[in-house]
C-alpha cells in the first residue's frame, strides 16, 4: 500500500528512515537503501524528504522512540522522540 509522508508520496516498498538536522528545521529522510548497518547513509539512494514539525515534550524521554498513532480528523501521525524533542508529521495510506 502506498503512503502519504508529509505532502510526499512513496510507493509500497522497503525503506530505511532517517532525520536530517537543516537550517530551515528537520527532515524525515526516506531511503530506498535498507538493511545496513546503523550509520551506512548513501544520500544518491534518498526516495524522498519531508519536513518535520518539531516540539518540546516533559518530562525527559531516555529511550528514542518511533510512534504511529491516530491524528484528530483523519490520518495518522509519525512522532520521533528523545530527551525533550519530539518530531512529528502526517502519515495516511494512498
Amino acid at each position: 500500500m502506498d503512503l502519504v509522508i508529509g505532502n510526499a508520496t512513496v510507493p509500497a516498498g522497503t525503506y530505511s528512515l532517517w532525520t536530517a538536522a537543516t537550517p530551515a528545521g528537520y527532515q524525515l529522510v526516506v531511503n530506498r537503501q535498507f538493511g545496513q548497518w546503523g550509520t551506512m547513509y548513501d544520500s544518491k539512494r534518498d526516495l524522498v524528504r519531508v519536513p518535520l514539525r518539531e516540539t518540546s515534550v516533559t518530562p525527559s524521554v531516555e529511550r528514542f522512540t518511533i510512534a504511529v498513532a491516530p491524528q484528530n480528523g483523519s490520518g495518522n501521525v509519525l512522532t520521533v522522540t528523545w530527551g525533550t524533542k519530539q518530531l512529528s508529521v502526517p502519515i495516511s495510506a494512498k
